[in-house]
């Protein structure tokens, strides 16, 4: 056996939403390229934030083979990229490691298949799913982008009271209402009710110049009130010089199937781009539909464009 162990990870699937079972099988070879049984093999999954979720010994199913089915994805997770870590130990020596990642999107997004359809890609030679996973993560990453606006401010007095950092109020709202969903979890959270699928966190300096993570809680997203204490869940001592909170604020008109759908055809926008790029490509080797749209592979961003007007808040001074 070789002096070290290389590893491939096996399985095709690599988009989730909440409620999957995340399946992953990987080989070990020798540096020989011969399928080996190393002493065991554990594989790790981390959150978008860094945070390890879960971490399992694998199965071995065959010599050199293994497989795991994780625990089904909970409600409340973080969309986006995932890490998998795969180590590969004989003893107690991690001889090799692996790293892949999974893209995890909303439950009701169906947006691989829709994507799909949208560009006429029939063949995963063309563009498999692990691909296209990618394509829809970075869709979007730049989707949410332009249509949410990025607030940092020092936070509105409490509505009924008209306290502010007084040693005992807690209760605060926001200028800029109704609060974006911006980690596509299905709910808006502060940081303290959720470390990673965070919509809305904070910080506050002391006297001494020293900064500190805002709890922030009981969110109102649509009329924008919070719940803001220290980590340990007291009030803001007034001595505090500065209060800041961070968000991403959405047009109340906003619509997220709409954002599905200009999703959905920037992504497919892409994947056209893609495969004009690939000069292998002939007519005869795409889908009917697909050769269609080659023809006009700028309908796909047009359509991205309008469907952006109907989920943005209008520009003042646009045309």
């Amino acid at each position: 056996m070789g002096e070290y162990f290389r590893l491939i990870r096996t399985d095709t699937a690599r988009v989730y939403t909440a409620g999957d079972v995340v399946h992953v099988e990987v080989k070990v070879y020798d540096t020989d390229g011969n399928l080996v049984s190393p002493d065991n093999v554990k594989a790790y999954l981390y959150n978008p934030c860094g945070d390890e979720v879960e971490s399992q010994f694998m199965t071995e199913t065959a010599t050199g083979v293994f497989e795991l089915n994780f625990n089904k994805l909970p409600d409340g997770y973080k969309v986006g990229k995932w890490l998998l870590r795969f180590e590969a130990k004989q003893s107690t020596t991690i001889y090799n490691y692996l790293e892949s990642y999974i893209v995890v999107l909303p439950k009701d997004s169906n947006l691989i298949s829709e994507v799909r359809l949208l560009a006429g890609i029939d063949s995963r030679k063309q563009i498999d799913d692990n691909e296209l996973a990618f394509i829809i993560w970075n869709a979007w990453y730049e989707v949410a982008k332009e249509i949410f606006e990025e607030v940092e401010e020092t936070p509105c007095s409490n509505p009924t009271t008209g306290a502010l950092f007084d040693g005992s109020n807690k209760l605060f709202k926001i200028s800029k209402p109704p609060i974006a969903d911006i980690t596509g979890d299905g709910s808006v959270k502060g940081y303290g009710e959720s470390s990673c699928a965070t919509d809305i966190d904070g910080y506050w300096i002391d006297e001494d110049g020293i900064y500190h993570k805002l709890k922030i809680s009981n969110v109102s997203d649509e009329i924008g009130t919070i719940n803001i204490t220290q980590l340990d869940g007291t009030a803001i001592p007034s001595s505090a010089k500065s209060v800041k909170v961070h968000y991403y604020s959405q047009w109340r008109f906003f619509d997220k199937y709409m954002f599905y759908k200009a999703v959905a055809y920037l992504a497919a926008h892409e994947c056209l781009i893609r495969l004009q790029s690939l000069r292998a490509t002939t007519m005869a080797d795409v889908a009917s539909n697909e050769r269609r749209i080659i023809m006009s592979p700028n309908r796909m961003y047009k359509e991205f464009r309008r469907i952006i007007k109907y989920i943005r808040k209008p520009q003042i001074g646009a045309v």
